[in-house]
């Protein structure tokens, strides 16, 4: 039976390999990979369907041909579930039917193979694809979901949606309009291509979906059903409405800010302008600027103005900021602009545009202006004030001159008297021994007589002599012994005991020493009036750090802040024992004419110079009250490094 049903074949090319049971068989199907199997279903190892089921569970993609007797038609349907491509009966057997069974079995198999591929492929992508895929038949209901969809409606797997419809997952008023938008494309054959569709989830949230369908066909282009393919765009959409409003947002600052505002691409051509912008160039809209440059926008030289400010930027990346500059685009005249360009990036850091912004200073300008005149003005008023108090300080040094003028007489006169007697003893008596031992003692009296007027002399003329404040490093404990000896007349005319009391150490400030002296001249002076019947005078130098709770800023004072936490000071208190400041008056004793003395013996002005050339040293100078007694004027001055 074997050979008579191979009989013939070889004129179509093909060859053949047999074997007389399964075990025998499948050692041969392992060793030459056959195109096909011709499967005998009664083999002595093995009969009916067990046998395609014993090929099949070792051999998967041979195609397997059964061969089956006249009664045996139901094992052999049998065995096409279970594997086989087809069957043959024997008996109804020739070589050309053979060869069309073998190649039929052959591309069944091949097309059941792609057929699996296909099926795996699409099981795949429904199973993995986060989108949401479905499938309906014509009226609607699901026939087929994915996974994703599955989740999307809480179901145990995709098969639990078979049959139901979107009534069963949606509220009615969504699945309403769901159902009517499929029906309207089933009779029209139109998809619906990615179509927004606001949903409503399990929580009552409203969510967002990209909704695309297909119509599916038969073979003959009648409808059946439709395919969906959805996908959550829910975080675009609020993502989309955030970037809206922002943009909203920034428009309506940028189009209400008074400043002009624009921004061009890579070409220089404008991308946007605010509406202050648009107005500065005469644009009723913004779309008559959009795509355009400034050459195309401008007359000319002002558009090429305008364009290479603009490629410069472009050309170099550099910003330009606050750059002051005429606005050129204007007949305004004295109208000025502080523009500011910032280039624009790409992701690679090419330049891509630029979005400048222009703000109007001509007030600022013009109040810069102003205010500049108002300084010169103030400077000039300033000089022309300080040459006045040049001038009060200079009258005043010529008052305390005039009212040292007795004691520098006394003091003079004395001296030379000495003078004039130590002449006429030398002209008037003989040569005799006893002159030639006296004239060493008058000699040096005169001596001495002459060095002490020659010193008071000059300390006046130092003192009366006008000028700038010249500083220099000044010892202050020999300057208040030198402010002493101008004052001698007066301590050695009245019953003043003088105590001095040094600093510890030499105290160095920097100081204009003729300045210095009339203000020191001038405290001891008044301190000397104080005390009309003699009294004690006790002057004290003390150096001091300043520490933080000493410092103290009155708004009011002129010398408000004037040291600060860690300076070293030096004091100078001139304490007397007179009879005061009378309390209605101390508050009163620096304004300019105002004195407590009696008429003709002050101008008023002396405290008040006193304390100005202390402020122009830096200093400070206080007068105030003793509980014991008497008035304290106390010197502040920064001590410093330097030395003469």
């Amino acid at each position: 039976m074997r050979e008579y049903i191979l009989q013939g074949t070889e004129r179509f090319g093909l060859s053949f390999e047999t074997a007389a049971s399964v075990a025998d068989g499948l050692e041969r199907l392992a060793a030459i990979q056959p195109d096909v199997l011709l499967l005998d279903l009664s083999l002595p190892d093995s009969q009916g369907v067990d046998t395609v089921a014993r090929v099949r569970a070792r051999h998967q993609a041979i195609p397997i041909v059964v061969l089956t007797g006249d009664d045996d038609e139901t094992v052999a349907f049998e065995a096409l579930k279970a594997g086989a491509q087809d069957y043959l009966v024997k008996g109804q057997i020739d070589a050309q039917i053979l060869v069309r069974v073998i190649r039929y079995g052959i591309k069944r198999k091949l097309a059941e193979e792609e057929l699996a591929r296909e099926r795996d492929l699409l099981r795949g992508l429904l199973n993995h694809i986060p989108d949401r895929i479905y499938f309906k038949d014509s009226a609607s209901r699901f026939v087929r979901i994915n996974q994703s969809m599955a989740d999307r409606f809480h179901l145990p797997a995709p098969e639990a949606a078979v049959g139901k419809t979107d009534f069963d997952f949606h509220p009615a008023v969504t699945a309403e309009e769901f159902f009517a938008d499929e029906q309207r494309m089933l009779e029209s054959g139109k998809p619906i291509i990615n179509k927004i569709e606001r949903q409503t989830d399990e929580h009552g949230r409203e969510v967002w979906a990209s909704v695309t369908k297909v119509v599916m066909r038969d073979r003959q282009g009648h409808p059946t059903g439709l395919i969906g393919i959805s996908r959550d765009i829910s975080h675009l959409v609020r993502a989309e409405a955030a970037l809206e409003k922002e943009r909203t947002l920034l428009r309506n600052l940028v189009d209400h800010l008074p400043d002009y505002i624009y921004a061009v691409d890579g070409e220089g051509r404008f991308t946007m302008a605010n509406e202050a912008f648009q107005e500065l160039a005469d644009r009723a809209v913004a779309q008559s600027l959009l795509g355009k440059t400034a050459l195309e926008l401008f007359a000319a030289p002002l558009g090429a103005e305008v364009h290479e400010a603009i490629a410069q930027v472009l050309r170099t990346g550099l910003a330009v900021i606050n750059r002051e500059e005429p606005c050129r685009l204007t007949k305004q005249e004295d109208c000025w602009l502080a523009t500011t360009m910032i280039p624009l990036r790409n992701s690679d850091a090419h330049v891509v545009g630029l979005v400048a912004i222009s703000h109007d200073i001509t007030e600022r300008r013009r109040a810069r202006r102003e205010l500049q005149s108002s300084n010169d003005e103030l400077r000039s008023a300033n000089t022309a004030l300080r040459d006045l108090q040049l001038q009060v300080m200079h009258a005043e040094r010529l008052q305390s001159i005039g009212r040292m003028a007795a004691g520098v007489a006394h003091e003079v006169k004395n001296p030379l008297a000495v003078l004039r007697m130590g002449v006429d003893f030398f002209l008037g008596a003989e040569a005799t021994p006893e002159l030639r031992s006296a004239s060493g003692m008058v000699l040096e009296e005169m001596q001495s007589a002459i060095t002490r007027a020659d010193t008071i002399i000059m300390g006046m003329l130092n003192f009366s002599t006008p000028g700038e404040i010249q500083v220099k490093p000044v010892e202050v404990d020999g300057l208040l012994d030198h402010a002493l000896t101008l004052v001698r007349h007066e301590l050695n005319a009245h019953n003043y005991v003088v105590d001095r009391q040094p600093a510890l150490r030499p105290a160095f400030a920097l100081l204009d020493t003729q300045k210095i002296d009339q203000v020191l001249v001038n405290l001891l002076t008044n301190a000397f009036h104080a005390m009309p019947a003699g009294g004690r005078l006790t002057l004290r130098t003390v150096l001091h750090t300043l520490g933080t709770e000493e410092v103290g800023h009155d708004a009011g004072s002129r010398a408000g802040a004037q040291f600060r936490t860690g300076d070293d000071l030096i004091r100078i208190e001139i304490d007397d024992t007179g009879c005061g400041i009378p309390p209605d008056k101390v508050d009163k004793i620096f304004e300019p004419f105002f004195t407590t003395k009696e008429t003709g013996k002050g101008t008023g002005l002396g405290l008040t110079v006193a304390r100005k050339i202390v402020e122009l040293h830096g200093g400070t100078l206080t007068l105030q009250n003793r509980p014991e007694g008497g008035v304290r004027s106390t010197l502040c001055f920064k001590a410093t490094k330097e030395r003469p």
